[in-house]
């Protein structure tokens, strides 16, 4: 790319042609201030509506310099571009502080805010602006774009190549969850911002010097704002060659229609940018990266992993061992959110080397006290010490680098990034580029991960995915570390993956661990103590076998035993009503082959569900359980086979299709609008926003779910796990569906809360509702349905009724990752009863 600039750089010199040179130079000042803006909404993703305001402060500063200072043009420059990053640091202190369209709104305050100054302002000229010196050589302004031109990109590659850029990139996927990495995300987004400013300076300087004068329409150009955010669009926002690409195709076609013809240029342009974003919203790189052109190299990556690693003692730790009492002494730790008390007065000390479990159902508080210790929530009250040191007035990111870590319910990994540039971000927190490459190295080797290093993380499973972020974590080399339901929504075999990971945190230098968790028999083995909450107060606190044997901990968190009776008597009046000779066909599925674009994930999918018929999909992860629901949906790609709705074929059609045909799909990720209330989330889901209609189905759903009534008027965003699936179901429920399809909802939620989920689906499955519920976890999903059918590498192996499928131990060992055996004993099928695996065959090439 570099060699076709210059050949092209020198193609217009030797043409001579002043028309061409002048196209080039106008082209070069746009594509500048395309990479200006690139550096800081593309990388960053705060997205400036104003960047050309530096563009006027360079344009004006140069002319400041060269006319009434008499510097030459050379230095001029050089001295506006300085004075524009200087003049960017106070501005970005106060405008990156906001965020979203505020940070939007602010940087065309700014821009806006110059313009009139420099309108109203007599020692500037005013509105007749300031003269530009001469310069007669017309190839000299040509060279000095093109010179510009080649800094703005040599600087984006060095950046995107850094760990500013690295940073950057991974701040602009989620600020808030890279702060427990350590990484001070002001100070980033200050350094982008004052790089990006200053090209755009130097960009305003050059087209003054173009112009021979300076006025505020031509420094603070409203046209050259919009041309470089939509031609960096065109190109691929967040990309090193995004802006050229982009400003080179677009002004190929202002220059085809010529000057006379500006509304068919508009025209033109609309009609480009409608077609990038519907076929390829990441721009001509993104389009280009299909066929594996222009594609981004790994960040910082290491040119030999095989090699022996030399490293100095102590270089796991970034702290001295700590010989005190407790490494993590919490007392009294209030969190209240609008005067209800989320978490209250809990007290939590936690011993070198030991590991200490967090149970209790969803809305116990559990996480919220994690949130309250890390500093992403303020306290009410409590004191927090790490080491013997007070932090209790430290914010996530200080917490980070005094040695105090954590993870998330739902792992939050910057997903266009690869597993390598994942964990090199937490191992850079005080340490040099090599140094921070050998411990990524080796943290990935030991936690199984090189097979995966350089895939980006969107591609990786819930297993795998967790592993990153544990390895992440340790590669900050925490003192503690925080566990936020480490295992939940896993097979038995990615269980067993991640705890072997959590068992080697300690190997890695971190001194204590307190982990929440729902998965019980996992977390006994590991913790040496165990404490349960209830509505926020501890209720419990000792071994892990005293506090499970707790009453008030079984009736909180275990929900207490259920009765064989109680287990059959729901499916067997459904499985009595399906079989009568009423009962309808809900949904039937014929040979179905999906996937997404040209990569299939499914092959010959056959299954059926009844009106009033409770039906599991069960699989390990990666089995297609996901791309099943979303077949069923038309949220994916349809190769072949048909999907038929009653007597409808919905096969293919619009997600919004078929859920107006009566279908309702709650995703894994619930989906909900966090900064809107629970009320207002359900009432989206109806037909209408108020009617007779809407108030009876909003009852029936907190009847179905008491727990959501006295949270109607809190904003969805603030709920536990438990809470939100609960809002999600009853969302999709307000609309009376005729069938509900629900993506493993028993993800992240305490035995008690999945038994009553359980007993609601089967109440709606009793109202002739059609229940189909995807799910790893077999046990609790094969007590509840009816019928079910198991998937493996996205086939269809076995379906049989809930019974036939639990009570063979050996089926669900090999298809189902669990141990069946804790849930009933081992027994034969009848010949009749057999389930046999059908074969697995190929899939054929593509």
């Amino acid at each position: 790319m570099a060699v076709i600039a210059v050949a092209f750089g020198a193609y217009v010199y030797a043409d001579g042609s002043r028309y061409l040179q002048t196209i080039v130079i106008n082209s070069v000042t746009i594509m500048v201030v395309a990479y200006s803006w690139n550096l800081i909404s593309g990388y960053t993703r705060y997205f400036s509506f104003g960047q050309v305001a530096f563009c006027g402060i360079g344009a004006y500063g140069s002319a400041v310099f060269m006319t009434k200072l008499h510097m030459s043009w050379p230095l001029g420059l050089l001295a506006a571009s300085a004075v524009t990053a200087l003049a960017a640091v106070p501005l970005g202190w106060v405008l990156l502080r906001l965020r979203g369209i505020y940070f939007a709104l602010g940087t065309v305050a700014l821009f806006v805010a110059l313009s009139i100054l420099a309108t109203n302002t007599e020692w500037v000229g005013a509105g007749q602006g300031l003269p530009m010196p001469l310069i007669t050589d017309f190839n000299v302004i040509l060279f000095l774009s093109l010179a510009i031109g080649a800094v703005a990109i040599a600087t984006t590659f060095a950046v995107s190549r850094s760990r500013l850029g690295l940073r950057a990139q991974a701040l602009g996927a989620d600020e808030d969850a890279v702060k427990v990495l350590g990484v001070r995300t002001l100070n980033v987004k200050l350094t982008m911002f004052v790089i990006s400013a200053a090209l755009a300076g130097m960009a305003g300087g050059v087209a003054a010097l173009n112009a021979g004068f300076v006025t505020p329409t031509t420094g603070f150009s409203d046209p050259l704002n919009t041309q470089s955010i939509v031609y960096t669009l065109i190109g691929g926002v967040g990309t090193v060659w995004g802006p050229l690409l982009g400003t080179g195709v677009a002004q190929a076609i202002v220059t085809q229609f010529g000057p006379s013809a500006a509304r068919e240029v508009e025209i033109a342009l609309g009609l480009l940018i409608i077609v990038i974003v519907t076929l390829t919203p990441a721009g001509i790189v993104g389009l280009l990266n299909r066929v594996r052109i222009l594609r981004r190299g790994v960040i910082m990556r290491p040119r030999r992993t095989d090699r022996a690693l030399s490293v100095a003692p102590g270089w796991l730790r970034r702290f001295a061992p700590y010989d005190g009492d407790a490494i993590l002494d919490c007392r009294g730790v209030t969190v209240k959110f609008r005067g209800v008390t989320a978490v209250d007065d809990v007290d939590l000390r936690v011993a070198e080397d030991e590991f200490v479990a967090v149970i209790g159902a969803n809305g116990a508080g559990k996480t919220t006290l994690f949130n309250g210790i890390s500093g992403y929530v303020p306290r009410a009250h409590g004191t927090v010490r790490l080491a013997g040191r007070d932090v209790s007035r430290l914010d996530a990111t200080q917490l980070a680098r005094a040695g105090l870590s954590r993870t998330f319910q739902v792992p939050r990994l910057v997903d266009s990034l690869t597993v390598w540039e994942n964990v090199l971000l937490g191992s850079l927190l005080d340490s040099k580029r090599r140094e921070a490459q050998d411990r990524a190295n080796l943290i990935i080797d030991e936690l199984g991960l090189r097979n995966v290093a350089y895939a980006t993380v969107d591609r990786l499973g819930p297993g795998t995915r967790r592993r990153v972020e544990i390895a992440r974590v340790v590669a900050t080399r925490p003192r503690v570390v925080l566990l936020d339901e480490a295992l939940a929504g896993m097979s038995t075999e990615e269980i067993a993956e991640v705890r072997h990971a959590v068992e080697a945190l300690r190997a890695w230098g971190v001194e204590a661990i307190v982990g929440v968790e729902h998965v019980l028999s996992a977390v006994r083995g590991l913790a040496e103590r165990m404490i349960a909450l209830d509505f926020g107060r501890v209720v419990a606190e000792g071994s892990p076998d005293d506090v499970l044997e707790q009453e008030a901990v079984v009736n909180s968190y275990l929900g207490g035993t259920v009765s064989e009776e109680e287990e059959a008597a729901p499916r067997a009046a459904v499985a009595r009503r399906v079989a009568g000779e009423h009962a309808e066909m809900a949904m039937e599925v014929r040979d179905l082959v999906a996937g997404y674009g040209q990569v299939r994930v499914l092959w010959d999918i056959s299954m059926n569900v009844r009106s009033g018929e409770f039906v599991g999909v069960l699989g390990a992860s990666g089995a297609g359980k996901t791309t099943l629901c979303r077949g069923l949906t038309g949220a994916c790609t349809v190769h072949a086979g048909s999907v038929r709705l009653e007597d409808v074929d919905i096969t293919g059609r619009p997600a919004h299709v078929v859920t107006h045909l009566g279908v309702a799909h709650v995703p894994s990720s619930r989906e909900l609008f966090p900064d809107l209330s629970v009320n207002d989330n359900l009432r989206l889901g109806s037909v209408d926003w108020s009617g007779a209609t809407t108030e009876r189905q909003l009852e029936r759903v907190l009847e179905l779910f008491p727990e959501v009534q006295p949270l109607l008027q809190r904003k969805a965003g603030a709920l536990s796990g438990g809470q939100q699936q609960m809002v999600a179901i009853g969302r999709a429920l307000m609309r009376q569906p005729r069938m509900l399809i629900l993506d493993e909802p028993s993800t992240g939620l305490a035995p008690i809360i999945v038994r009553r989920l359980m007993q609601a689906l089967r109440s709606l499955a009793e109202d002739g509702v059609a229940v189909v519920v995807v799910e790893q976890n077999a046990v609790e999903t094969l007590r509840a349905v009816d019928r079910a059918y198991v998937l493996q590498e996205g086939r269809v192996v076995f379906s049989g009724t809930a019974d036939q499928l639990r009570d063979n131990a050996r089926l669900a060992k090999a298809y189902l990752g669990s141990d069946a055996s804790a849930a009933s004993p081992a027994t034969e099928l009848d010949a009749a009863d057999s389930l046999e695996p059908r074969p697995v065959a190929a899939p054929p090439d593509r």
